[in-house]
């Protein structure tokens, strides 16, 4: 009965995944796509304070947020699909969150961002149904930083920047959908200048792994 069983559920899976290939069109990896990439953005792990004289570095507890960008890709492909080298470029909005804590302390400190960003690199895809990533983005634009001690808090704007390193992995769902999984480095850095007419320069900035899941419609 066991035989039978097995022998059952393996016809079941070989005729999904002969499906799932067959909906597939060769050469829809070198496509448009827009794409809605949701990471989880690194924390606040340094506040540093310069007065113009005296630079000061805080060390920080990072507390991780999300960053989520939405972007067009163009990859350049082979016409066939199956098997094939090419590089990808893409551009878009990125909207970010990440947060800090003073060690053993009641100082908190937390940005949010959002701006232009920029990827590229080189793609793979083996076969119809996986096509392999690596490249690396830079985001550039506005945060809004805030710092908070026993319930005061003082905030300002400043210029922001991210850049990351990320490999990745993609399953083509038919001819017009991807799911994908990122994973790789991320580091940031906010700047405002004379932060709430304070006469001090601050600088958020941390670094870490950042890891997510991309959702991509094909055209």
């Amino acid at each position: 009965m066991r035989k039978h069983i097995r022998g059952i559920m393996a016809i079941a899976v070989g005729f999904v995944v002969t499906s799932w290939a067959e909906d597939t069109v060769p050469g829809t990896a070198s496509k448009h796509g827009i794409r809605i990439a949701i990471r989880n953005m690194p924390g606040v792990d340094e506040v540093e304070e310069d007065d113009g004289f005296t630079a000061v570095t805080h060390s920080a507890d990072s507390v991780d947020g999300a960053q989520i960008d939405v972007m067009y890709v163009k990859r350049f492909m082979g016409r066939d699909g199956n098997n094939t080298v090419g590089g990808f470029v893409g551009g878009g909005l990125f909207f970010a969150n990440s947060s800090g804590e003073e060690p053993g302390g009641t100082v908190e400190v937390e940005l949010d961002a959002y701006g232009l960003i920029g990827e590229g690199g080189v793609a793979v895809q083996l076969g119809r149904v996986v096509v392999l990533e690596a490249g690396s983005y830079l985001g550039l634009g506005v945060a809004d930083q805030e710092i908070s001690d026993l319930g005061s808090s003082a905030s300002d704007s400043g210029a922001y920047a991210v850049f990351g390193l990320k490999t990745a992995i993609f399953f083509q769902i038919g001819s017009n959908i991807e799911l994908g999984l990122e994973a790789g480095y991320a580091s940031f850095a906010g700047m405002v200048p004379d932060f709430d007419a304070s006469g001090y320069d601050i600088t958020f900035s941390g670094d870490g792994f950042q890891g997510g899941g991309v959702f991509v419609v094909k055209f």
